[in-house]
């Protein structure tokens, strides 16, 4: 998924910890002050955005900034792990936001819709994560924002990563609504998806020469690489899985 744009990124993030020491563990699983902090520091937004979206004054704030508030909120909510009450205030945002013609606002909720998304596929609702991003790029893809048009395509970047998961037919987009530099991108999930019926080689030689010089700083395939560990195939097809997604990684930058 696109780093720069996802926003639950820390939330969705699998984080696993191994200690040296097992009689010290309660100390280090306890949360730091720097967490401590944190937490606090989100809740303490919530209160305040709760508390100006409740009783708005439109004197002193504008729609876009209400629906960045009320977009914050769940997001919040979010970083706290606290996934209903986030699901929640997404869908406040959505349904109180998404008739506005406003290109600012239309773009919270397109990022408020991807967000929704991000949740499910957390807690493993595959087909409700699908419905979700499928709603945000038909409603966007006729869009002439470049925000938009990012969201849209970042919708049928992730619709694929779910469709390869759950070992459904991958979707293949209108050009039109992948950007450039996400084509080439999910031509390599193609190939992965290929690559559980039978031998990828010619087909990753050839990506391989045509992007040879392709780096992506903003990407991560976390959602891949953790079903790639995690599921049961047979070890011919699991080892041309792991074979053709070391090609795509190797084309990651720091990772």
């Amino acid at each position: 998924m696109r780093k720069a744009v996802i926003f639950l990124v820390a939330v969705l993030a699998n984080v696993n910890l191994t200690f040296a020491n097992a009689s010290s563990s309660v100390e280090l699983n306890s949360p730091s002050k720097k967490e401590l902090f944190e937490q606090k520091s989100l809740e303490k937004d919530i209160t305040s955005y709760i508390k100006i979206v409740e009783n708005p004054d439109y004197s002193q704030h504008s729609m876009v900034e209400l629906a960045l508030f009320t977009q914050e909120i769940g997001f919040s909510f979010g970083e706290l792990q606290k996934y209903e009450d986030a699901l929640s205030w997404y869908d406040k945002t959505i349904e109180k936001f998404k008739d506005f013609t406003q290109v600012e606002i239309k773009e919270v909720v397109a990022g408020v819709m991807f967000n929704k998304a991000l949740i499910y596929v957390r807690q493993n609702r595959y087909d409700d994560a699908l419905c979700v991003l499928h709603e945000l790029k038909d409603s966007y893809k006729n869009t002439h924002s470049e925000y938009l048009a990012l969201h849209v395509s970042n919708a049928n970047m992730a619709i694929a990563e779910i469709e390869l998961m759950t070992d459904k037919p991958i979707s293949k987009p209108n050009s039109k609504e992948l950007l450039d530099e996400h084509k080439s991108l999910f031509e390599m999930l193609t190939i992965l998806n290929m690559a559980k019926i039978k031998s990828q080689d010619k087909e990753i030689a050839q990506w391989k020469m045509r992007n040879q010089h392709l780096k992506y700083t903003d990407w991560t395939f976390d959602w891949i690489e953790d079903w790639a560990k995690a599921n049961n195939y047979q070890s011919e097809k699991k080892e041309r899985i792991n074979k053709t997604l070391g090609v795509l990684l190797s084309h990651i930058e720091a990772r």
